[in-house]
C-alpha cells in the first residue's frame, strides 16, 4: 500500500523572486505611474516657484524695513551682502512649498 505523502517545498528565496526595480512596478499600474508624474511634476513647480519668486519677497521685507524703493533696495543688498543675500531664507519654503504644489497637482487630477 502506498501512502501519499505531500511534497513540502521552501517558500522562494529572495534572489529567487521576481525583482523589479521602482520604475517597472509603475509602469505595471498606469494610475500610479499618473500619480507619480502628477507629484513630480508639482514638487518641480513649488521649486521653480520659490527660486523665481524668493528674491522679490527678501525685497519685500527689505523695503518694508527700510523705506526705499525697489531699485535702491535691490540694489544695496546686491552691492554690501552679494546676490545669494537675495535667498537668505530660502531653506523653510524649499522644504514645504513643493509638497503643497505637489499635493494640489495630485488632488487636481483625482
Amino acid at each position: 500500500m502506498k501512502v501519499n505523502i505531500p511534497q513540502f517545498t521552501a517558500p522562494e528565496a529572495p534572489e529567487q523572486r521576481q525583482n523589479l526595480s521602482f520604475i517597472q512596478h509603475i509602469n505595471k499600474d498606469p494610475k500610479k505611474k499618473d500619480l507619480l508624474i502628477n507629484f513630480l511634476s508639482g514638487c518641480a513647480a513649488g521649486v521653480s516657484n520659490v527660486l523665481a519668486g524668493h528674491p522679490f519677497d527678501t525685497i519685500k521685507v527689505r523695503m518694508q524695513m527700510i523705506d526705499t524703493n525697489f531699485s535702491q533696495c535691490f540694489r544695496g543688498i546686491v552691492q554690501q551682502e552679494g546676490a545669494s543675500a537675495l535667498y537668505k531664507g530660502v531653506t523653510s519654503p524649499l522644504m514645504s512649498i513643493p509638497f503643497i504644489k505637489a499635493s494640489a497637482f495630485i488632488s487636481y487630477e483625482a
